[in-house]
Order: C-alpha cells, then structure tokens, then sequence
C-alpha cells in the first residue's frame, strides 16, 4: 500500500483528525444511544448470512433435482428407442415371407 500524500499533506490530514476527535463530546451517551442498533445490525447481518447459506442449499438441491430428471429423461429417451427398435425386428421376424425365407436357410 503506498500513500501518496505529501509530509505537509499528511500533517494537515493529521491536525484535521486531531480537530475532529477533540469536538466530539458525550462519547459515552452516543455509544450508548447506538448499542441497540448495533446490536440489530448485527442480527441482521446473521439471519442474511443464514439466508445465504439456506438460499446455497436450496439451490444445490435444485440443481440435484434437475440432474436426476435430466438422468431420467435420457432413459426414457433410450427405452423409447429401444422398444422400437424391438418392436421393428418383431415385426421383421414375424412377417410371414421373413419366416419363410429364416426356415429356408435353415435346410
């Protein structure tokens, strides 16, 4: 990191801050007056974190769900595929020239 404010800069930076520190008053009163928002503050910022983390979860479970229907729709595309390829070589073994032309080559 690497400031790039002059010396002369950096003491008026300085003075100002001194300024600032020494106005303040009722230092005590005002942490006080604060402490119950702080404190909701930081409620706030753990329920929003447990909601992240809830809202992650949630999501890696949807995106599971939608692995496994893809995973599914894939079979059924297969099986689909399958029964009529099964059904075409059934219909090809049961025609009657196919038979014919089977029991031939057998003899």
């Amino acid at each position: 990191m690497s400031i790039s404010l002059t010396p002369d800069q950096i003491r008026d930076l300085a003075r100002q801050i001194n300024e600032a520190i020494s106005g303040l008053t009722n230092i005590d009163a005002i942490l006080e007056a604060t402490r119950a928002d702080l404190a909701r503050a930081r409620d706030l910022e753990q329920r929003a974190n447990h909601a992240k983390s809830d809202s992650n979860l949630f999501y890696r479970q949807v995106f599971f769900v939608f692995l496994r229907i893809r995973a599914i729709s894939l079979k059924s595309l297969r099986l689909r595929r399958f029964k009529s390829d099964r059904d075409e070589i059934w219909q090809e073994l049961t025609d009657r020239d196919t038979v014919i032309l089977i029991l031939k080559s057998c003899f």
